[in-house]
């Protein structure tokens, strides 16, 4: 299943969801004040390629770090 990621409206905090393709067109409440005032993101994505790291962005959208390598 595709983790998503949504922000909300009500109280702006980004939140991670993990739902099957089924259930896109519903809305996700938020997990931090249960409001379904709540819009998808578009998330940048990572793959592995010949033992190497690349992204799609310069860093994670939960860091400030500019290397994955970084992160825990």
């Amino acid at each position: 299943m595709p983790v998503y990621e949504y922000k909300c409206k009500a109280c702006g905090k980004v939140f991670d969801v993990l739902t099957s393709f089924n259930n896109l067109d519903k809305k996700a409440a938020c997990e931090f004040c249960g409001s379904k005032r709540t819009v998808k993101l578009i998330s940048g994505f990572a793959f592995k390629s010949e033992g190497k790291m690349s992204s799609s962005s310069k860093s994670c959208t939960t860091c400030s770090a500019t290397s994955c390598s970084t992160c825990k």
